[in-house]
């Protein structure tokens, strides 16, 4: 926190007991509202939704939760309604579930940005940290991505992002300009 003091933060509670998100929440409840409104973490169920009891405001997103957010939002996202499971929270979407979503993927984004949920696309059929991690992976992020990516290798893919838009979501290059092999 001290090192950072003016960026976002994603926290991972690597242990999945409940006690590990109630310190982290007691340590986060000495921060100004200001900046927690730029922490979000994710982790087991358990101690993610320890933490969620004590800090409602603070983004947070796990297994439990995007499964409860993505079934909701399949059942009536044709609506334009995006569920309360999915409000406010995170989202750690693989890619290759994207093109079920309604309004996949700008539309979906934005509505989940409106939610105060931010997308995050996750690649392969990995764990949940597998990443767009070398150029020829960004061939499988949605042309005019408007939602983050994750990635393990900032130093490879963050030079091939053409910018930064207005929302500070980072703008991805449109296919053709991926280097090609």
């Amino acid at each position: 926190m001290a090192a950072f003091p003016d960026r976002e933060l994603l926290i991972d509670i690597k242990n999945g007991e409940p006690a590990e998100g109630e310190r982290l929440a007691e340590y986060l409840t000495t921060l100004p509202a200001e900046r927690l409104r730029t922490i979000s973490v994710y982790g087991g169920d358990a101690p993610v939704d320890a933490l969620a009891a004590r800090l409602p405001q603070i983004r947070v997103t796990s297994r439990k939760i995007m499964e409860n957010c993505l079934v909701d939002y399949l059942a009536g996202g044709w609506t334009g309604r995006v569920p309360d499971a999915c409000q406010n929270t995170e989202l750690h979407l693989p890619q290759r579930y994207g093109r079920w979503l309604w309004g996949w993927p700008n539309l979906f984004v934005d509505r989940m940005r409106e939610a105060g949920t931010r997308v995050i696309l996750v690649a392969g059929d990995g764990p949940w940290s597998e990443g767009f991690d070398e150029p020829d992976d960004l061939r499988a992020v949605p042309e005019h991505w408007s939602g983050w990516i994750w990635t393990n290798r900032t130093d490879v893919v963050a030079p091939l992002i053409s910018g930064v838009r207005r929302t500070g979501v980072p703008a991805l290059p449109t296919h053709p300009a991926v280097p090609q092999r």
